[in-house]
């Protein structure tokens, strides 16, 4: 798969870019379908922060792709895929998509964590979730990564560490020689003070392999609770001299995980189009890549 920015325009592949509130459509891309069945109104939730995520989060806007056999979500940061296992009124995609059509069956394809936005992939029946699980198993569905992590690293890399659970602490992996084979490659695109800027392509699926493989190479998510700092990072951290404001508390520039998926590429299962979806980089990284720029650049003698 190549970098999203560098698919063409007038290639053979339906090329679609989401931005927050708008899609902008390339190619043979169909979008009679998309305003067909959407609720004019969100899911309502019970307690007090799925109602706030409700609010705010209008599934209409985020979806990038849809026809009669699959629906591609831009999912933001904090919102679940799936339904929270102790928790079942917090906010989902499936719970919102099962809402546009209470006869629906909707399958999900691939997940992503909750603090991890952009594309996520769902079939609307059976066949078409078989076939798609298929490429995935099989290599043939591919996916794009942005991340921002600690340190500084070489231009380009290959990790290859087999993951598994880790049987001290639940809910969390680890690199283990008796755990699933897993490969991640990975392309620097910009590199700061403390920082880098990458491109990741997981070449297998395995649950948290980007941020697994990332601490193992000892550079992790710029934050990540599970495997490296959950401290938000703050403009006060970046900027020399930066003055606080009496009586007003500092907003973090970013307080979730640093990782987006941005582009995910596969067979349609209909039609035997080749189709690469992609979303842009959410608001949050983009301040964070703003601030990195300006006060922690790479300098050349660095």
């Amino acid at each position: 798969m190549r970098p999203v920015d560098q698919y063409p325009y007038g290639c053979r592949y339906r090329f679609i870019v989401a931005e927050p509130r708008c899609q902008h459509y390339y190619g043979r891309a169909d979008a009679t379908t998309l305003a067909k069945n959407h609720s004019p109104e969100p899911i309502q939730f019970n307690d007090k922060l799925s109602a706030t995520m409700s609010k705010k989060f209008h599934l209409a806007d985020q979806i990038l792709f849809e026809d009669e056999a699959i629906i591609v979500i831009n999912k933001p940061a904090g919102m679940l895929v799936i339904p929270d296992r102790w928790n079942l009124e917090r906010p989902n995609l499936l719970a919102m998509l099962k809402h546009r059509d209470a006869k629906a069956k909707i399958y999900v394809v691939h997940r992503l964590d909750q603090g991890t936005s952009g594309v996520v992939l769902f079939a609307k029946t059976a066949s078409v979730h078989q076939q798609l699980n298929y490429q995935l198993e099989t290599r043939q569905m591919q996916k794009e990564y942005l991340a921002i992590i600690r340190g500084e690293v070489d231009q380009k890399g290959l990790i290859e560490l087999a993951i598994d659970r880790d049987p001290h602490r639940r809910g969390r992996m680890m690199v283990s020689r008796g755990g699933k084979p897993s490969l991640t490659e990975y392309q620097v695109i910009e590199r700061f003070r403390g920082y880098t800027y990458l491109r990741l392509f997981p070449r297998t699926g395995r649950t948290h392999q980007i941020r697994v493989h990332l601490k193992a190479i000892g550079h992790p998510l710029a934050i990540d609770p599970l495997y490296g700092t959950a401290e938000p990072l703050y403009l006060s951290k970046l900027k020399r001299d930066y003055r606080f404001k009496p009586d007003e508390p500092e907003r973090p520039l970013i307080d979730r995980t640093p990782l987006h998926a941005a582009a995910i590429q596969f067979i349609h299962p209909l039609t035997g189009d080749q189709i690469v979806l992609t979303a842009a980089l959410p608001k949050d990284m983009r301040a964070m890549l703003h601030a990195l720029r300006k006060y922690q650049p790479l300098l050349e003698n660095d």
